[in-house]
């Protein structure tokens, strides 16, 4: 009776793992999906600040040359929309990084359950083993 009972109990640890492994997997795969999906944004924010940065530089030169009022509104206006631009990506992007990690942490915490599991199922096993001889 005690080798058929950690032999139950060798099979509900292997059972538990298997679908540990399963969530984990869709949990990685998730992951994936929203690291690559986090691509596109990180290089429309770059871009949108390299063109912000290139539009600050040619308004302070134009300031150092003298130009009137009317051209440097202008370029201010453009400045100030690249600005709110900038600040909308990088609110969208900080929003999209903070659920990846919130994501990493749940396969982080998946993890370790996983490898005890498989452990005690292993030890099980060895139990069981021992017990039928």
């Amino acid at each position: 009776w005690l080798a058929a009972a950690i032999n139950t109990r060798a099979l509900e640890a292997r059972e538990t793992s298997r679908k540990l492994l399963e969530e984990n997997e869709e949990h990685l795969s998730s992951f994936r999906v929203m690291a690559k999906a986090i691509e596109s944004p990180m290089k429309a924010l770059r871009e949108k600040r390299r063109e912000r940065d290139e539009l600050a530089a040619q308004l302070e030169s134009k300031r150092r040359e003298g130009i009137d009022g009317g051209q440097l509104k202008g370029i201010q206006a453009g400045l100030e929309t690249l600005n709110l631009a900038v600040e909308k990506l990088a609110a969208s992007l900080s929003k999209a990084e903070a659920e990846l990690a919130v994501a990493r942490e749940g396969i982080e915490t998946i993890s370790p359950s996983i490898d005890e599991i498989l452990r005690e199922a292993d030890k099980l096993k060895s139990d069981y083993l021992s017990a039928l001889k």
